[in-house]
């Protein structure tokens, strides 16, 4: 069976060891550290998680997002996050929660978006 392709764009490697660790039996996920030269191709990614720690990262990714592949945002910056949360096409990951509660998050978000099934990960 082909696993799933999903895009991770952030700079730092916590979060993305965190991603690997818990969904790379089920998922292909691809990293890329530069905002700026995301290769965001529909054809190739079924989701997109971005990791961003400050407004202009953010600002960077969504110069070559088109908004057709589902988009999860992992925000550590206040004013980028409060605007975030009012959008309904972004699956915010609410980054005041632990972590056994943001792989919660990303589960659910894998599952509708990407998957389609139950039981992602196992608990």
């Amino acid at each position: 069976m082909t696993k799933k392709k999903v895009l991770l764009c952030g700079n730092q490697k916590c979060f993305s060891r965190l991603l690997k660790h818990n969904f790379e039996d089920v998922l292909n996920i691809e990293l890329c550290r530069d905002f700026k030269e995301a290769d965001v191709q529909l054809n190739v990614y079924q989701a997109i998680v971005i990791v961003t720690y400050r407004e202009e990262d953010f600002l960077d990714f969504f110069k070559v997002y088109e908004r057709k592949i589902p988009l999860a945002v992992c925000c550590f910056n206040k004013p980028a996050s409060d605007t975030l949360k009012n959008d309904k096409n972004v699956f915010f990951i609410d980054t005041s929660k632990v972590k056994s509660q943001i792989v919660s998050q990303l589960s659910v978000y894998f599952e509708k978006n990407v998957l389609n099934s139950q039981n992602l990960i196992a608990s």
